[in-house]
């Protein structure tokens, strides 16, 4: 890979962190995003508006991206890999699946520009770190296994 697993891992959670704040301080700035009216156009979504009757909804994505980033943070920190090759799965199953609705039931009120672009850009975030996770994963059960035979010669040597 280009990247380690924790690299890939640290700047996912920053970005989560980064979408946070903007959505809590300037929605507009997400909403009015370059990137999401480029894929929005290209699907054929209708653009979020940003009024005062989706700013409570979009002040709780932003809380849920910061406790997003949070949960992927505090994971990475105490080298929990079981954590990640768990939940990337699911996530990526999740976002493909949120995608396909989003860009299907375009009448929903969920189908939107802004709504599509996260569950996109996500999907392609979970498929690359379920591959960098692969070779971080042989390291962890190679390190395992190490500090197990560690263990049992210690034990021997008692």
């Amino acid at each position: 890979m280009l990247f380690r697993f924790g690299t890939i891992t640290l700047f996912y959670s920053s970005l989560l962190a980064y979408l946070g704040v903007a959505m809590l301080w300037k929605p507009a700035f997400v909403i009015d995003s370059g990137l999401s009216a480029l894929i929005g156009a290209a699907m054929d979504l209708k653009p979020l508006v940003s009024n005062e009757n989706n700013q409570p909804a979009l002040a709780f994505m932003g809380i849920l991206f910061l406790v997003l980033s949070l949960m992927h943070t505090v994971a990475y920190l105490q080298h929990n890999v079981l954590y990640f090759s768990a939940m990337i799965p699911f996530r990526a199953i999740f976002d493909f699946i949120f995608t396909a609705f989003v860009y299907i039931k375009k009448e929903h009120v969920l189908s939107n520009n802004v709504t599509f672009t996260f569950a996109f850009c996500d999907l392609m975030w979970q498929f690359w770190l379920y591959a960098s996770l692969n070779e971080d994963k042989a390291k962890f059960a190679k390190q395992m296994r190490k500090e197990a035979e560690a263990e049992k010669n210690k034990q021997m040597t008692e």
